[in-house]
């Protein structure tokens, strides 16, 4: 997620923004010490224009 976020030049504060939430959450599920909810998911992946866990395991809702 940070290596799109980063290339897009979108800060924490900017993607959290457009999502609907708070830069400390953007950076907790940088870090991996949450995982993302589903609806968290799909806006993250709708901004960043990529799909980062909904390809991953074909479970959106485990979050890695």
């Amino acid at each position: 997620m940070r290596i799109h976020r980063t290339r897009q030049d979108i800060t924490q504060k900017d993607l959290a923004d457009r999502i609907g939430s708070f830069q400390v959450r953007v950076s907790r599920l940088e870090n991996g010490l949450k995982p993302p909810t589903p609806d968290e998911i799909k806006k993250i992946e709708k901004v960043l224009g990529t799909i980062i866990w909904s390809q991953q395991r074909g479970d959106a809702k485990n979050g890695t």
